[in-house]
């Protein structure tokens, strides 16, 4: 998403080799945050991974507990020391904001007292926040406000007023948060579908235990098609007319609208012969 964002910074404003050193300097911290959230989830849940996931490195032996647990807190330090100490020109408020709340969050996912994920809306919640609105909006905001080499120098109150604010101002903004939303729901309940067993045996009441396998799986899956086609069809008017007037910009449009169609419809195919309670 880095890359996706840096992209398309204007090159008028921000020449190649800034954008690459921006895209480098969001890039590594943030992959370590990353890494520290998704292993400290799988310390958290070795037990319940003996039976739903016993490939993962921790509950086949490969990685001791130990380790783990040192690489997590690495991972976690490096990432926010990172964050913090690097020159003014390559952070801002928005970077440092995913930075601190994507851990904040999944700590609070993983570990007691929290252990959100017991909870299924929580944990939904917990995902869309991140996965859905901090992660996309702090970027957005991150590489859009960098091209105007004005963000560094705002006060952290300002910085969150652009925040807060770019969505209600900026549609392409507005647009992404959406999509995102939608498919960060479609995570939340897919991702539990493999681990039935597991989260029934240690009582972690996911919509998949709720529900059962067949509805959620079945549910989520027909809600990515439609945010798919959803999406195919709100860009291809726009994309056609543009092509008419020789707007350059239209051809990507096309190609993201026939992509995301197809999209839609390998899902509608693939879903079909899917087991969900042996995917």
């Amino acid at each position: 998403r880095c890359v996706f964002f840096a992209s398309g910074l204007p090159n008028n404003l921000i020449s190649l080799k800034s954008k690459m050193a921006l895209i480098t300097a969001a890039l590594i911290p943030s992959l370590l945050i990353n890494i520290y959230i998704t292993g400290l989830n799988q310390i958290s849940d070795v037990e319940i991974d003996r039976i739903n996931k016993p490939y993962l490195p921790i509950p086949n032996g490969r990685l001791s507990l130990k380790s783990a647990k040192m690489l997590v807190c690495f991972c976690l330090f490096s990432g926010l020391g990172i964050g913090l100490l690097m020159p003014k020109v390559y952070t801002s408020f928005s970077l440092l904001t995913v930075l601190f709340g994507s851990a904040i969050l999944g700590t609070m996912y993983s570990l007691p007292p929290f252990r959100l994920k017991r909870f299924p809306t929580l944990a939904a919640f917990c995902i869309l926040t991140v996965r859905g609105s901090l992660i996309n909006l702090c970027f957005y905001t991150h590489f859009k406000l960098k091209s105007l080499f004005s963000y560094s120098t705002k006060s952290a109150l300002n910085a969150f007023k652009d925040l807060i604010a770019l969505p209600l101002i900026d549609l392409k903004c507005s647009l992404l948060l959406g999509f995102f939303a939608v498919f960060s729901v479609i995570i939340a309940l897919l991702k539990d579908v493999p681990d039935f067993k597991g989260d029934a045996q240690y009582n972690i009441r996911s919509f998949t235990v709720r529900l059962g396998c067949e509805s959620v799986f079945n549910f989520a899956c027909n809600l990515a098609v439609l945010l798919f086609w959803g999406t195919s069809l709100s860009l291809l008017p726009s994309s056609v007319s543009g092509l008419q007037i020789g707007n350059k910009s239209a051809i990507m449009k096309l190609f993201v609208s026939v992509s995301a169609f197809f999209a839609g419809n390998s899902i509608l195919k693939k879903k079909g012969p899917v087991n969900p309670k042996d995917p």
